[in-house]
């Protein structure tokens, strides 16, 4: 505060007495120290006495010196009886709160400068302020600590020093911009205000201080502020720094893919997400190299369980790439809300190699070695191609985009793929997807007041073979496989179930179908039928066929058991029903077929209930169950080389038994990044190598190292021609199909 000098003319005086000059002046001044107590924004008055020891003539005035500016620069000299004046002081309005100590002079002087003072003059007069703020806070300061994006309200209340008896507007000052919108006011019954506060979630990492303002005034606009108004309101916000908003496992997005693939290089890592986290999340990615393209997508697999989906940049010229990349998570699409612990930076290597054998090389089929006609390859289901394969040259031949998410399993046969998309079976060329026929299902069903089923086609000689199943137009058709023409139309009976792909062995097609279940045997080159036999009502199961008989492994006629029946593939007779006392229903859909081992054998899965099954041997000569495993085993068995390969979700692996007695020989299993948490699909094995596909990536195991030699980060269900074609129909995170199908080449 800088010193104040206050000159005021007070009084004039006539002289009385006689003349001559009588004895120097002399002034005291009473008291000698002053005190006061007020609120800040405020002032009160003072007054001392000054008395001179004989008269002052003329006209007087008063000088304040106020080296510690406590005063107001106004003062008053006011005469009182005798030689006596009253000084009139003013504390200043603008003091803080706070105490005060010191002293000011006064002098009484002749002139109004000051030059000529009054004998005994300046006086000095000490004084002691205490100035009361206007209004108190509680707490004094606000005061919180917080991760980045997570803000916690605060409530501070503001009480006036002198209660506020008129209506007052009250609002809040941000001058900092450290608040959210979050926010209110609220006057409470003592005459008191509690403001609420949330710090913004936008505010990064540090620590924060300022000072925000709390108006109140007579009127909306402000112009007439309340005394002490604005009030000046303290903070401390600390922010901690927000954990990242994803935690990767691999913490690396790694790939290796060759160019020119026509395969999305897609690179798939198991996310977990930050606790508190909230939902939607949505992911991008920023990468200023160009390696890894724009896209991402986080699917969730289970409980804060997530795969995070990226994707290498396809154009990439063979190489190797290494760096990181922005990932952003944000509540948003477009990442205006970005999620707190966002922007996460993920290293990434991946390699670009030249590979001769991908795209459209010619095809030539293995000599002496069968297509993919049925479910699980053949009427024995053993979903084992007889040929031995080397990895090295495995490499992706096109993609196709099916017209319909809706895609089926699929069969192949002399250079042709056939596979149902939506209502529409197609048969494309292997060589490269192109069309060479299709038939359109929905037109036949036409004005048929049900939902059609197409269920998925078999081939055999020559000959392609669909399934219709709603209820009112129940048909087994077969076509030319060279054109598509319709050799025949065949009507049976169901309530709208859905199938497997037909099995065709020797010029019959046997088929599950019935208004309360069984089993249909039909010419294959005329369609009539020839057998119908009552079984079990269920559903999506086709039979395994050898020279004599047929098999059905169904659900029992009670919930607590299910039963592998034994039919005469000839005259149709039941011949045989063997009891799977392990059975556990889960509803009505089989999702399998029993695969044939050596005679005597058959193999089975309750695929339906993939939490609590066994994998079954059954002995169909002594009509009995030769050996059974417990598990959870979540896809059709494939057998070959008297190996059984299953996989199993409890616990999670593949695994290749013994065919006599079911003893496990070795296993395999993924990763387990937490993302791969279930099988896919069915299981396919070669002499050499075994393909699963977990619901992220689709693998190819080698027998020998029990290792994987080969992955594509693709799920999907599997088959191989006879052209050295596998072919994934790509399924999403749900095990849907997804509306693609990937083919690979596995052979030179």
């Amino acid at each position: 505060m800088k010193a104040v000098t206050l000159a005021v003319c007070a009084w004039l005086i006539s002289a009385c007495g006689g003349g001559g000059a009588g004895p120097a002046p002399a002034i005291t001044l009473a008291p000698t120290s002053v005190t006061a107590t007020y609120v800040a924004g405020t002032s009160t008055q003072l007054t001392v006495v000054a008395t001179a020891t004989a008269p002052l003539p003329g006209a007087l005035y008063v000088k304040i010196t106020d080296q510690k500016g406590v005063l107001q620069p106004t003062a008053t000299l006011t005469p009182r009886a005798g030689e006596s004046y009253s000084v009139g002081l003013m504390t200043s309005s603008t003091l803080v709160a706070g105490q005060y100590t010191g002293s000011f002079q006064v002098s009484i002087c002749h002139d109004q400068g000051c030059t000529q003072p009054v004998a005994g003059s300046p006086v000095s007069v000490a004084f002691e302020f205490s100035v009361i703020a206007a209004y108190a806070l509680a707490p004094s300061v606000l005061s919180t600590t917080f991760t980045a994006g997570s803000p916690n309200a605060l409530t501070i209340t503001v009480t006036p020093a002198t209660p506020i008896t008129v209506p007052a507007f009250v609002s809040l000052t941000d001058p900092d911009g450290v608040l959210s919108a979050a926010r209110s006011i609220t006057a409470n019954n003592n005459g008191s205000y509690s403001i609420t506060v949330q710090p913004a979630s936008s505010l990064t990492s540090g620590h924060r201080n300022g000072t925000l303002f709390l108006n109140l005034c007579n009127d909306s606009a402000c112009t007439s502020p309340l005394t002490g108004s604005p009030v000046p309101v303290p903070y401390e916000f600390t922010v901690l720094a927000a954990p990242p908003a994803l935690t990767l496992n691999p913490a690396s997005a790694n790939g290796t893919f060759a160019a020119g693939d026509p395969v999305p290089f897609l690179i798939k890592v198991s996310a977990t997400v930050a606790t508190g986290l909230s939902f939607p999340i949505y992911v991008s990615v920023n990468d200023s190299s160009g390696t890894l393209l724009g896209t991402a997508t986080l699917s969730a697999e289970m409980s804060n369980h997530y795969t995070l989906t990226v994707q290498a940049n396809p154009s990439l010229a063979a190489g190797h790439y290494t760096g990181s990349f922005q990932l952003n998570v944000c509540h948003d699409q477009t990442c205006v809300q970005s999620a707190p612990g966002s922007p996460v930076l993920v290293p990434f290597d991946v390699q670009i190699g030249t590979n001769t054998n991908s795209g459209l090389t010619p095809l030539t089929p293995w000599p002496g070695v069968g297509d993919w006609e049925t479910f699980q390859r053949n009427a024995a289901h053993s979903g084992f191609v007889p040929v031995t394969l080397d990895p090295t040259v495995f490499a992706s031949r096109w993609l196709w985009t099916a017209p319909d998410k809706q895609v089926s399993t699929v069969t192949t046969g002399a250079g042709r793929l056939y596979v149902n998309s939506g209502y529409v079976t197609y048969a494309l060329n292997e060589l490269d997807h192109s069309i060479v026929w299709q038939h359109d299902f929905a037109v036949d069903l036409a004005g048929i007041n049900i939902i059609a089923t197409l269920n998925p086609p078999a081939i055999s000689a020559g000959k392609v073979f669909v399934t219709t199943s709603p209820q009112q137009a129940t048909w087994m058709y077969g076509f030319n496989a060279n054109d598509g023409t319709r050799i025949f139309q065949t009507a049976f009976d169901s309530q709208g179930e859905r199938y497997l792909a037909p099995t065709v062995d020797n010029g019959v097609v046997f088929e599950d179908g019935g208004y309360f279940g069984g089993m249909y045997a039909f010419d294959a080159n005329v369609g009539t039928q020839s057998f119908f036999t009552m079984l079990q009502q269920y559903d999506e199961w086709t039979p395994a066929v050898d020279a004599d008989y047929a098999y059905a492994y169904t659900g029992g006629p009670s919930s607590s058991a299910g039963q592998l029946s034994v039919v005469d593939r000839h005259s149709g007779t039941l011949v045989a029903s063997i009891a799977d006392p392990s059975f556990h229903w889960n509803g009505d859909n089989m999702f399998s077929a029993p695969v044939l081992g050596q005679p005597g054998s058959v193999f089975a899965v309750n695929v339906g209930n993939p939490n609590a099954n066994s994998l079954l041997d059954f002995d169909t000569n002594a009509q009995s169950l030769r050996w059974q495993v417990p598990g959870g085993y979540s896809g059709n068995p494939a057998y070959g080389g008297s190996m059984l390969y299953a996989v199993n979700s409890s616990p999670y692996r593949l695994e290749a038994r013994s065919e006599s007695d079911g003893t496990l020989l070795w296993s395999w299993a993924p990763q387990l990044y937490r993302s791969e948490i279930r099988f896919v699909g069915d299981v396919l094995a070669t002499n050499n190598l075994v393909f699963v596909s977990t619901n992220t990536t689709t693998y190819a195991i080698s027998q020998s190292t029990h290792q994987a030699v080969w992955s594509i980060p693709i799920a999907g269900r599997l088959a191989l021609s006879a052209d050295g074609v596998l072919y994934v129909v790509a399924v999403d995170t749900a095990g849907d199909a997804n509306g693609t199908v990937l083919a690979v080449n596995l052979k030179d």
